[in-house]
């Protein structure tokens, strides 16, 4: 005995399949996106520790210390120091009579 197949029912299966196709696809691109989120997250994290605290000249480790009271990061093998703006404004507040000072605080002028 021959089944003869419902057109009906073939295209509710075929309509089915592929709804089932859209979800799939629609959860592995979800899917694939928290993974490219926790990935770069991981890869950010990872850069920032590797180039934090180091000296962008030489790349060594940057070593705090302390000038006048005012926290300050070195470079090891002496190319530089670096400071915050606020460090900056307290040191030269510290050392009136030096050159960052006169930068900071020139003299008003005399009309």
């Amino acid at each position: 005995m021959d089944y003869v197949r419902d057109p009906f029912l073939e295209k509710w299966r075929q309509k089915e399949q592929g709804e089932e196709d859209v979800y799939f696809a629609r959860r592995d691109r979800e899917l694939i996106e928290r993974l490219r989120e926790v990935n770069g997250a991981t890869e950010r994290r990872h850069v920032q520790e590797l180039v934090r605290m180091r000296c962008p000249d030489c790349g060594e480790k940057l070593i705090r210390s302390e000038r006048d009271g005012v926290p300050i990061a070195q470079c090891a093998a002496g190319h530089g120091m670096w400071i915050t703006e606020s460090e900056l404004h307290l040191l030269a507040e510290r050392a009136r009579s030096s050159w960052i000072a006169r930068y900071f605080y020139q003299p008003k002028p005399i009309v």
